[in-house]
């Protein structure tokens, strides 16, 4: 290698290199790194809760600067409060609190209900709340289909008999008759009527007292399809001379007509006593009786038919 001196070149002498100092020599460095700003804690509430238009109490070197967008994401921070279990009840109780809730709601509703009932009644007129209450009284035990009647005799005593009649027309009527059945050997004044209850649509009609004999009485009553007649028979029993309690009544009922709209069908019912017999004769003089009726349901009862709805229904009756 060559080197210069003295403005010449010396091509034998080799250049020595020179040494180099660490310090002369830059090592690369590492970049350093962005920090990040560590974000401030947000301040924790124990217990306290900041609603609106509340400042949040802080502690620290920012205590006296609050952020409006740190305040709206404040987190409430409590300690968790212990639930109670709802109780519950097993086996019976429940059922017992429905028995009673529904014991309840049925109470409250009779009430409810007897209140319209109330309203109803206080609405309507006198006149409407008579015939309302009569006509329920009057109603027959049995259906009464229209066109027929159903005549009930009960004896009360041993000389008495508590006669009812039901009569349903098909139409309006206003007129009946009363009377009684031509009964051979009959003495005038043996029987006497009393109690006569006549009601026509459950409204109840005047009626007289009507005598043991003649040709019977008219009524008059309000226009009605449904007729309900009541008396007392005293005197109608016969006792019997030779067998104790043994009665024979020769007749078990009156005569009672609707000439405006009579009826096709008649069902005769004996009560009170054990009824041995029971025979039906035609209404008038020297007409021979027959055999008629019989047992149903712990009665005796006998049903006439068109042409013999007017029939004399005569009963034997065991009352000992």
């Amino acid at each position: 290698m060559s080197t210069k001196r003295n403005g010449k070149w010396n091509r034998n002498q080799r250049s020595t290199p020179r040494s180099i100092s660490s310090a002369q020599v830059r090592t690369p460095q590492p970049r350093p790194r962005p920090v990040a700003p560590r974000p401030e804690p947000r301040p924790r509430i124990s217990g306290q809760y900041v609603g609106v238009g509340q400042r949040p109490q802080r502690h620290g070197p920012s205590a006296g600067v609050v952020d409006v967008a740190e305040v709206r994401s404040l987190e409430l921070v409590s300690e968790p409060v212990a639930t109670p279990p709802t109780p519950t009840r097993t086996g019976a109780a429940p059922r017992r609190l429905s028995v009673s809730t529904l014991i309840l709601l049925v109470v409250v509703g009779l009430e409810i209900a007897a209140m319209a009932v109330l309203a109803f009644h206080l609405a309507a007129s006198p006149q409407d709340q008579g015939a309302t209450v009569s006509f329920r009284s009057y109603a027959a035990p049995v259906p009464v289909p229209m066109g027929t009647a159903y005549v009930r005799s009960r004896v009360v005593s041993p000389e008495d008999l508590r006669v009812t009649h039901w009569v349903h027309t098909g139409g309006d009527v206003s007129r009946l008759t009363i009377r009684l059945p031509h009964v051979p050997g009959l003495a005038p004044g043996a029987v006497t009527v009393s109690d006569l209850l006549i009601a026509s649509d459950g409204q109840q009609a005047t009626a007289p007292a009507l005598a043991g004999h003649g040709p019977g009485q008219t009524y008059v009553v309000p226009a009605g399809r449904h007729i309900y007649v009541s008396y007392l028979l005293h005197g109608a029993l016969d006792r019997s001379s030779t067998v104790a309690g043994r009665v024979l009544a020769r007749f078990t009922a009156l005569d009672v007509a609707t000439p405006q709209q009579p009826v096709d069908r008649a069902r005769y019912t004996v009560l009170g006593g054990r009824v041995l017999a029971m025979a039906c004769s035609p209404d008038r003089p020297h007409a021979l009786p027959r055999p008629c009726g019989g047992p149903a349901g712990g009665a005796w009862r006998a049903v006439l038919g068109r042409g013999h709805t007017d029939d004399r229904v005569m009963a034997q009756l065991d009352l000992s």
